[in-house]
């Protein structure tokens, strides 16, 4: 495509299963010379939502072909529920950034985040703490061995001079 690509989504409340932001679900998103953007917002209260949920079947959800970048902005009203899933999807940029905006994140067995080696895979949490070899919690973002050892980046940045601990 020749302009920006964005997905906004905000679920409705309650407490059902899946209250999803965004769901992008079996799609496959091809941009050479824009950026790619998802804002997901989950208002379900209920453990099993979800503010983005990437699952594409094994395909390439964002691909930005000349260091453009790709960002994943979500949150959840309920702490416990998961902020971005990946699953079975590859977020690419060739040498841009990828940047996660989360509270939590789950790249999943047959998913990549691969900014390549000259590009960034930033993870930032709203305000909570980061656990390094870890699972998500109510307090604290865990980025797991196995979520880390799925991105692929000349630089690999976890948190900011805002995030209150990295552990």
């Amino acid at each position: 495509t020749a302009g920006n690509v964005t997905f906004n989504g905000t679920s409705g409340s309650g407490t059902g299963n899946n209250s999803i932001g965004v769901l992008l679900l079996g799609l496959s998103v091809n941009t050479e010379f824009s950026s790619i953007n998802i804002n997901g917002n989950s208002l379900g209260t209920n453990v099993n939502s979800s503010a983005v949920v990437i699952d594409v079947d094994g395909s390439f959800i964002a691909t930005s072909l000349s260091a453009r970048e790709i960002q994943v902005n979500a949150c959840t009203a309920n702490d416990s529920a998961l902020n971005v899933n990946i699953a079975n999807a590859t977020l690419y940029s060739n040498g841009g950034l990828i940047s996660i905006n989360a509270n939590s994140l789950e790249i999943g067995v047959d998913s990549a985040v691969n900014a390549t080696t000259s590009g960034i895979v930033s993870i930032l949490t709203k305000g909570l703490p980061i656990g390094l070899g870890g699972i998500d919690s109510n307090n604290v973002l865990g980025l797991s061995g196995n979520d880390i050892s799925r991105m692929t980046a000349g630089n690999l940045n976890i948190g900011n001079s805002t995030t209150p601990n990295l552990f």
